[in-house]
């Protein structure tokens, strides 16, 4: 999988993985989220990238401009991850004030953009 989505740009290689899991998802609510404008979806979903895909494809087409918290590693599979996830690291021994300061850097980005 990470030869397949390595080269695609950030949506590019989240869709991938989409059709990859074959996810469906049934949701309600949507009209309910903002087209425009900054906005924060909390999520827990403790099961890993299979829930952040349907997420993902809940939303998509109605915030082409979706950004998510993801795990830093993810950045070394897909260099251009950086359009569409934010790094958080979450092992606790490569959190460093820097790292920190990083998540909090791209999420102010995200925000000053509308996203």
């Amino acid at each position: 999988m990470a030869q397949a989505i390595g080269p695609l740009s950030g949506r590019a290689a989240l869709d991938h993985v989409s059709e990859m899991l074959s996810v469906k998802v049934t949701a309600s609510g949507l009209d309910r989220v903002p087209k425009h404008g900054r906005v924060i979806f909390v999520c827990n979903h403790p099961t890993g990238i299979a829930d952040g895909i349907a997420v993902f494809d809940a939303l998509k087409d109605l915030r082409p401009d979706i950004c998510f918290y993801a795990n830093s590693d993810a950045h070394r599979v897909v260099a251009r991850f950086d359009e569409v996830l934010i790094p958080v690291e979450w092992v606790e021994e490569k959190r460093t004030r820097d790292r920190t300061r990083l998540t909090l850097q791209l999420t102010r980005e995200a925000m000053e953009a509308e996203r």
